[in-house]
């Protein structure tokens, strides 16, 4: 039988659904989490940011234990901003933590939508990452904001690339440099979405000839903000580089980290810390259905 306007799905209507599964679902699971505790690090950024009048020293001022470590203006503004207004309320925090991972998880699945997937395929990935116990458990510890507020924005700046590369609009291009240097400011590892923009950017430049100087000139754009937040960072820390790595380089530091990760990569998909034999055949027939469903 023919079908009624009626009875035609309506994707907003499903996409608002979806969107409404995933903010549920992370508030289900986060929510024994306001009834926790301030951890170890939570001590000292609680106290540093209380002794602050202002946060606008922060963004012309070393702000970290070890000297010329890490310049993250925005995430410690956004710790003296939760003190200012929960003081030390550890619930209250917490909530404010879990706004900002639904919030992350949202701007994820819009992201998804506006690259062309349908709103199912998308709610399933989305809740793959945000119920994932690394990134719940991110949202979960005061001190990792940083990660929170630098997700959530690299995710709007995707999103902002997303819409100039389809517009063109002036508003849009303004959204990814506002959105892409909040990210920066937020905490150094931001400077992911610097690879994905380009990367976006890049596809649109080879796929369409008639715009590819439009999309170069985006490109071209992105990486001069990125050097002028280099430039902004190494004028407030005095380094380009950073004192958590002591006498090795950054290279390889990277280096090092990526081999740790790829090592330690069965367990994070697994859940188990180190797993042992048993643990490995329905491991592995669990990736290979993951592999499956990708």
């Amino acid at each position: 039988p023919a079908m009624t306007p009626l009875s035609i799905p309506r994707p907003r209507t499903a996409r608002a659904f979806a969107m409404l599964v995933v903010a549920v679902a992370v508030a289900f699971v986060y929510w024994p989490g306001l009834h926790g505790d301030w951890g170890r690090d939570d001590y000292f950024q609680l106290a540093f940011v209380r002794l602050l009048d202002s946060p606008w020293a922060l963004f012309v001022g070393d702000h970290f234990p070890v000297p010329g470590s890490v310049f993250r203006p925005l995430g410690m503004a956004s710790m003296w901003l939760g003190a200012a207004l929960f003081g030390t309320d550890y619930a209250a925090h917490a909530a404010s933590d879990l706004a900002l991972h639904v919030a992350v998880c949202l701007a994820l699945f819009a992201l998804l939508v506006r690259l062309g997937l349908a709103s199912l395929p998308v709610m399933l990935a989305t809740l793959l990452f945000a119920l994932h116990p690394a990134a719940i458990g991110t949202a979960l510890w005061w001190s990792a904001r940083f990660d929170l507020l630098a997700a959530l924005f690299a995710l709007l700046a995707l999103n902002a690339a997303c819409a100039y590369r389809d517009r063109q609009q002036p508003s849009a291009l303004a959204g990814v440099f506002a959105a892409l240097l909040a990210a920066l400011l937020s905490k150094e590892t931001g400077i992911a979405a610097v690879a994905a923009i380009v990367l976006l950017w890049s596809h649109w430049a080879w796929t369409s000839g008639v715009q590819r100087m439009p999309a170069l000139r985006a490109i071209a754009s992105v990486c001069l903000c990125t050097l002028a937040w280099f430039a902004w960072r190494a004028v407030v820390l005095g380094t380009p580089a950073s004192g958590l790595t002591g006498a090795t380089a950054l290279a390889d530091a990277f280096a090092h980290g990526v081999v740790g990760w790829l090592r330690m990569a069965p367990a994070y998909f697994l859940h188990w810390p180190r797993p042992g034999a048993s643990a490995w055949v329905p491991g592995a027939i669990a990736m290979t259905m993951l592999v499956a469903a990708t």
